[in-house]
């Protein structure tokens, strides 16, 4: 199984799984903050990774902010976290209870929503059509009151 066939794999059970427990995304966020632990370059595989399952995912509204809502929608039945656009342009996103940060204590001195960042831009690309890098510059694992997150066209 190649990158590609695992990154399907992983966004055909998310669907198929969308009711099940809110914590379903327990094993992702293991993987993710143990890869983050041990990996110099896991900041940009994570990102490379949710922005590959982002685009498997199907959006048809070319208009950032709608994306951006049924994103919002998606990660609140999924247990992702709570999405809010916070701006009129769509380029300011802030999640609240993180799947990532979710009963994490603070303890890093860097962002660890790597893979919703990678999402999200995923998802933009897929609905809007144009490529978009999103940043995280606050996140509840550094102590911020909530993850916040920068969007832009590449």
């Amino acid at each position: 199984m190649d990158f590609d066939d695992a990154i399907a794999v992983m966004a055909e059970h998310e669907i198929k799984h969308a009711t099940d427990e809110p914590d379903d995304g327990f094993v992702m966020r293991q993987l993710a903050l143990s890869l983050l632990s041990v990996s110099a370059g896991s900041q940009q595989l994570l990102y490379f990774a949710g922005s590959k399952f982002g685009k498997k995912l199907s959006f048809d509204a070319e208009d950032r902010v709608l994306v951006l809502e049924d994103v919002a929608d998606l990660f609140d039945r999924w247990g992702y976290g709570e999405l809010t656009v916070t701006d009129e342009e769509g380029t300011v996103i802030e999640i609240d209870e993180s799947l990532f940060v979710d009963d994490l204590e603070p303890t890093t001195d860097k962002p660890v929503c790597f893979f919703l960042a990678g999402m999200i831009a995923g998802c933009l690309q897929s609905g809007c059509g144009e490529k978009h890098v999103v940043n995280e510059i606050a996140c509840q694992a550094q102590d911020d009151e909530i993850c916040r997150f920068k969007v832009r066209e590449a």
